[in-house]
């Protein structure tokens, strides 16, 4: 309160002035959009590579076709020669046609692997068997046992003629000029 006017002049002299809020210059203008763009590229690029899928499969199930597939192949080959030796001699190598077919294949060593591992479950009686399976082990037993087919002859099915009804041939009184 005391204070002149002059020391007042003088104290407004010296503040500080406020700054003036400065502009960006074009040089900073441009290289905020530059690295702005730069970060924008960046994380897509890092997007796209977490996505990306090579096309490469790589499930147990697709490793075993393929080296089904290489296995299958014979690489000597050319081929634009013979494509079909190309591809498939690796399996004409190691599967023999036999003589008795005209034809072989994947399927038809199925079922033969199939046959024989059906015969071993049919030939092993089990007592712990359900009896729909303990009655075809009994059939299939039956069917194999050709020396006791041989020596009943047509005995069996003699036995069953009379009990089919509705069948002429079958009775004891047919007429063979029916």
């Amino acid at each position: 309160m005391g204070r002149s006017e002059s020391q007042m002049d003088i104290t407004d002299i010296n503040a500080p002035k406020p700054k003036k809020k400065q502009r960006w210059t074009p040089l900073e203008i441009s290289l905020s959009v530059l690295v702005l763009l730069l970060t924008i590229i960046a994380v897509t690029m890092i997007a796209l590579y977490a996505t990306y899928d090579d096309g490469i499969c790589k499930s147990s199930d697709c490793i075993k076709s393929a080296a089904r597939l290489i296995q299958n192949m014979d690489a000597s080959v050319e081929p634009c020669t013979d494509f079909f030796k190309y591809a498939c001699g690796g399996w004409l190598k190691r599967n023999v046609i036999p003589e008795t077919s005209s034809r072989y294949s994947n399927f038809d060593i199925l079922r033969d692997e199939l046959e024989v591992i059906l015969k071993d479950v049919l030939q092993e009686p089990k007592t712990e068997d359900i009896v729909a399976v303990q009655k075809a082990k009994t059939l299939y037993r039956s069917c194999i046992n050709e020396s006791a087919i041989d020596s009943r002859g047509g005995q069996p099915l003699l036995k069953l003629l009379p009990d089919i009804y509705g069948w002429p041939v079958a009775s004891d009184n047919w007429d063979q000029t029916y």
